[in-house]
C-alpha cells in the first residue's frame, strides 16, 4: 500500500502518494488534483505521484495570475523543491501547462506524457469552455448540469449505460463546485494558445496518447502534435473519448507506465538514475 502525505512547497499545496520515480499530474480545465483519485492507486506502486491544484481552482484559486505560464511556473518550483527533475502527465488543459513548462524549462522535465492533449486550442474548444461557464452560473441543479457536460467527456458505450452515468453525475455534483469566475479565469489563461510553430524545438521524451473517440480533442488533433515533436510516441487507443482515462484506466495507464519505464528513471544530462522523491 502507498503512503501518502501532504506538505507545502514553496507556498503551493501539494500531495505525495507513492514510491519510485517523481511523476507530477496535472488536471484538465475546470478540474481540481482530486480528479486523479482513481487514478493514482494505478500509478503508484511504481511512481510517486505529486499532485497539485492549477491556478484558479481548489487550493490555487487565490494564486494569481492565472494564466498558462503561470501554471507551468508553479510546476517548476514544485518540481525544483522536491527533487529537481520530474516526469509530468498533462490531460487537456494540464497538457497545455506541460508542453508549456517543457519548452521553458526542459531539464525540470524527465518525460511528458500528453493525453488527450492539442498543440493550439480550437474554437470548438473554446466555446465548450463557455458553455461551461454559462452552465456553472445558471439556475440548475448542479447534477443536470454535470449530466450536460458529460456527453463531451465519454463514449456513446459509457453514456447509454444510464446507472453509471447517473453514479457520474451525482459523485460530480457532490464534490466542491468551481464557481463561473473560476473557469471564466482558467477560460482566459487558454485563449490563444498555441505552441505548434514551437514544438520542433522540444528535446524531452513524450508520449502523445488519446481515445479514438475523443469529442475535445480529436485523433486528428493528437497526430498534429505527435508529428510536431521530435521523436515523440503516438498511442490511439481504439476506444475511449476525452476522459478515458478514467472511463477505461485499464486501457490507457499500461501505456503510460511502458513509457515512463523506458524514459522516467534516467537523468537525460548524464545518464544517472534519478532517486525517488521522499515520501
Amino acid at each position: 500500500m502507498s503512503t501518502a502525505t501532504t506538505t507545502t512547497v514553496r507556498g503551493i499545496d501539494v500531495r505525495l502518494e507513492g514510491h519510485g520515480p517523481p511523476l507530477v499530474l496535472l488536471a484538465g480545465f475546470g478540474q481540481t488534483s482530486a480528479v486523479w483519485t482513481s487514478v493514482v492507486p494505478r500509478l503508484s506502486s511504481r511512481h510517486t505521484c505529486v499532485l497539485l491544484d492549477n491556478r484558479g481552482v481548489g487550493t490555487g484559486a487565490e494564486r494569481t495570475p492565472v494564466t498558462l505560464e503561470a501554471m507551468a511556473d508553479d510546476v517548476r518550483q514544485v518540481i525544483e523543491g522536491l527533487n529537481g527533475s520530474a516526469s509530468v502527465l498533462g490531460w487537456s488543459m494540464g497538457g497545455a501547462i506541460a508542453q508549456t513548462l517543457a519548452l521553458a524549462e526542459p531539464d525540470v522535465v524527465s518525460a511528458l506524457v500528453l493525453l488527450g492533449s492539442a498543440a493550439r486550442r480550437s474554437e470548438v474548444q473554446a466555446a465548450w469552455a463557455q458553455a461551461r461557464i454559462a452552465l456553472a452560473g445558471a439556475d440548475l441543479a448542479r447534477e443536470s448540469a454535470e449530466l450536460a457536460v458529460l456527453p463531451w467527456l465519454f463514449s456513446h458505450r459509457l453514456m447509454a449505460d444510464h446507472r453509471r452515468l447517473q453514479a457520474i453525475a451525482r459523485a460530480n455534483a457532490a464534490g466542491a463546485a468551481v464557481p463561473a469566475r473560476q473557469l471564466r479565469a482558467q477560460a482566459e489563461a487558454m485563449w490563444g494558445f498555441d505552441v505548434s510553430s514551437r514544438l520542433a524545438r522540444l528535446a524531452v521524451p513524450t508520449l502523445v496518447l488519446t481515445g479514438a473517440e475523443d469529442l475535445v480533442t480529436p485523433v486528428s488533433d493528437a497526430v498534429s502534435l505527435a508529428m510536431a515533436v521530435p521523436g515523440a510516441e503516438l498511442v490511439v487507443l481504439p476506444q475511449g473519448g476525452h476522459a478515458a482515462v478514467l472511463e477505461t484506466p485499464g486501457d490507457v495507464v499500461p501505456h503510460v507506465l511502458d513509457f515512463l519505464d523506458r524514459h522516467a528513471h534516467l537523468d537525460r544530462s548524464t545518464g544517472a538514475v534519478i532517486p525517488p522523491v521522499a515520501s
